[in-house]
């Protein structure tokens, strides 16, 4: 495709040809197209400014208005003009648009022009009052008046105590003295008045006569309970009994006999491993005795494949021989030569693209010359279309024009003088609706002028029918008025000494019960005093009995003591328990970890019992992980390090002991293990109350 180039220079660095300097008009012609818009800086011979010019326009250059605009626009009278805007007459106002002031007079002058008021007479009629106690006018209550004409004005606290009330309350104050005596002399009578209380049958009945064939203050002690020779000490803090000492010493002797002379036969065999390729067996087979006539560890060079001088380059990363340098400046100056020759003539050509528009073409071509006499990316406004002084407003939001308003202001100031005028006159009148009852008329008519010498909403107290201090309660929920209170307390004040020498009586003697025993009494009688220092409900302890640090565990539950785990790990850390074919290596026996991290003690893979130098490589069989109490989920990893003199962690295995479970196990792609490499295990969740951790490695036949 054609490419626009605004200023090239080109240089041929060849003797025979001179330096050619080539300039190329800026632009490029295409095909004719159709008309479209070009850029203000396409527009070519235009003036370096627009000075307005006043002119008009009739209406009929807008060529793209809306019918109601053009019409509204055309409308030779406002009339007109609110007729295109619907508006009727609506939007001006006269005298006759409103209520003609006679309307006033003859609502002045009709006989009811208020039917939902009262008059005088409808009002007295309807009063909710027509009489209080048969009276009318300024009337005054009195307690007679509401049916309480013997009822004294006493607060129910302050009345007196009527001759009926004394006479029922002496009559049961007597019958309550009579019934606490019988009651009392009956209590004091019975053969069992208290049975809630022990008698002394019931305290030589007791289920405990004696503990350990003790009474008194027992103390019990392990003897007790068939314990004397139990040693006051927890499960883990147990030491290795003599017997276990033994049996231990017997089994660890048996299997480093049993894995010594194993070990010999191993090493003492001529071929303890045919299954493997020796040394001169991997010579004589293999494929390829030498490389480049050489032996052993042989390491090519490029002289060896017949390349001795080629570089080590990439193909992209070649630089170019002195060879193909000399070729291509022959080249590229014929080339040079004949560009600049074929450039040469396209230039100097009269119309070297006829396929294109010239400038001059495409401005006669355009079908638009100007609008509104400019050229250009015209932009136009309001005034180009004859519409200067028009606001770009909706008809529904145009303002009232100035015309429109002081042709509304005028009519409507007019009917409004007219109808303020019957108003003012009606409003003057002394009595502008004599059909109706004022206020003083309505008043004078009223059957009750006044009630407890108020009138208006009134709300009467008790006070305004000379109750006042009368308190509003049933008969039934009235207190004991001040009186009342006062005899009630004489009489039973005599009642209650009378009970009160009997019940005193009663209290003073100095066995008021001798059917009941005594505290002394149950004391002396009981079998056993006390337990373990105790009285009362005694619930014995381990430590009651001088087995305070001895655990609950079945004999087979009991774990491993950490004085046995001692000697274990000791055995485990320092001898080769080996079976025949395989090793046993104990990480950790029954020792249980305070915090999550690396165990501190480490177990080394021995080396070859032959000479104690020889490498030896095992197959990490299995890996078992045991607990002796169970709880939550302990996990721990086997790690082993490689390098000497340090430790350089690398995971052999993880095993999460299941909640609940005490022992996991695996033997998933273990590895193996070698001569010098060392092992420990690293704690990562000690699980909740998990004890007694037992990490042990079977290893497989050594080589």
């Amino acid at each position: 495709m054609p490419i626009a180039i605004s200023s090239v220079t080109v240089e041929l660095d060849i003797p025979s040809i001179i330096a050619v300097e080539v300039q190329i008009a800026v632009g490029v012609r295409g095909a004719a197209g159709p008309p479209g818009t070009t850029t203000w800086i396409g527009i070519t011979d235009k003036p370096a400014s627009f000075p307005p010019s006043a002119h008009t326009h009739p209406s009929t250059d807008i060529n793209d208005s809306q019918a109601t605009g053009r019409a509204l626009i055309e409308a030779a009278t406002p009339e007109a003009g609110r007729s295109v805007l619907e508006l009727g007459t609506a939007a001006t106002h006269s005298e006759s648009d409103f209520e003609p002031a006679g309307s006033v007079a003859a609502h002045i002058a009709a006989s009811d022009p208020h039917p939902q008021y009262a008059t005088l007479s409808e009002a007295a009629a309807a009063a909710p009052v027509q009489s209080v106690a048969g009276r009318g006018g300024n009337v005054v209550l009195v307690k007679g008046d509401v049916g309480l004409g013997n009822a004294d004005d006493t607060a129910d606290t302050a009345k007196p105590v009527s001759t009926a009330q004394a006479t029922a309350d002496s009559a049961a104050a007597e019958a309550a003295v009579a019934e606490a005596a019988g009651a009392l002399a009956l209590h004091v009578a019975a053969s069992d008045p208290h049975p809630q209380y022990l008698t002394a049958a019931d305290v030589s009945a007791a289920p405990v006569l004696s503990v350990a064939g003790r009474v008194g203050n027992v103390v019990l002690a392990k003897g007790d309970v068939g314990l004397a020779s139990v040693d006051n000490t927890a499960d883990s803090a147990k030491p290795v009994s003599t017997a276990q000492a033994a049996s231990d010493s017997a089994a660890t002797a048996t299997a480093v006999a049993e894995s010594a002379a194993a070990l010999a036969s191993h090493v003492a065999a001529s071929d303890p491993h045919p299954q493997y390729t020796t040394d001169a067996e991997a010579a004589a087979a293999a494929p390829v005795q030498s490389v480049a006539g050489r032996g052993g560890n042989v390491i090519l060079t490029k002289g060896d494949v017949g390349l001795g001088s080629a570089d080590n380059t990439a193909d992209s990363a070649k630089p170019v021989s002195t060879a193909q340098a000399a070729a291509d400046s022959a080249a590229t100056a014929s080339a040079v030569a004949t560009a600049a020759g074929a450039l040469t003539s396209h230039i100097v050509a009269s119309d070297p693209h006829p396929q294109y528009t010239t400038d001059v073409e495409a401005a006669a071509a355009a079908p638009v010359q100007s609008v509104a006499g400019r050229a250009g990316n015209v932009v136009l406004t309001k005034g180009d279309v004859g519409l200067g002084s028009a606001d770009n407003t909706a008809d529904s939001a145009k303002p009232v024009s100035t015309a429109q308003a002081a042709a509304d202001s005028a009519a409507t100031a007019a009917a409004i003088s007219t109808a303020a005028g019957a108003l003012a006159s009606h409003l003057a009148a002394s009595d502008p609706h004599p059909q109706y009852t004022t206020d003083a008329e309505a008043a004078a008519a009223a059957p009750v002028q006044s009630v407890a010498g108020r009138a208006g909403n009134v709300v009467l107290a008790k006070g305004d029918v000379g109750l006042g201090s009368t308190d509003n309660t049933a008969d039934s929920a009235k207190p004991v008025s001040t009186a009342q209170a006062a005899a009630d307390s004489a009489s039973t004040a005599a009642a209650i000494s009378t009970a009160a020498g009997a019940l005193a009586s009663h209290v003073s003697a100095s066995d008021p019960h001798p059917q009941y025993t005594t505290d002394a009494e149950a004391a002396a009688a009981s079998p056993v005093q006390s337990v373990a220092g105790r009285i009362g409900n005694v619930v014995l302890a381990k430590g009651d009995v001088g087995l305070g640090s001895t655990d609950n565990t079945a004999d087979v539950d009991k774990p491993v003591s950490t004085a046995q785990a001692a000697a274990l790990a000791g055995k485990a850390a320092t001898a080769d328990i080996r079976f025949k074919g395989g090793l046993f290596l104990g990480l950790s026996c029954g020792y249980t970890p305070s915090a999550v991290g690396a165990d501190p003690n480490e177990v080394t893979i021995p080396y070859s019992k032959a000479d104690g130098t020889t490498v030896l490589t095992w197959t990490i069989r299995r890996i078992t992980f045991r607990v002796a109490t169970a709880g939550g989920s302990p996990s721990m990893r086997v790690e082993k390090s490689t390098v000497a003199g340090g430790f350089s962690a690398a995971t052999v295995a993880t095993l999460t002991i299941a909640a609940g479970d005490s022992r996991v196990s695996t033997t998933a792609s273990l590895g193996t293990v070698s001569s010098g490499d060392t092992l420990r295990f690293n704690a990562l969740d000690l699980g909740s109350g998990a004890a007694g951790w037992t990490v042990t490695i079977e290893l497989g036949e050594s080589s």
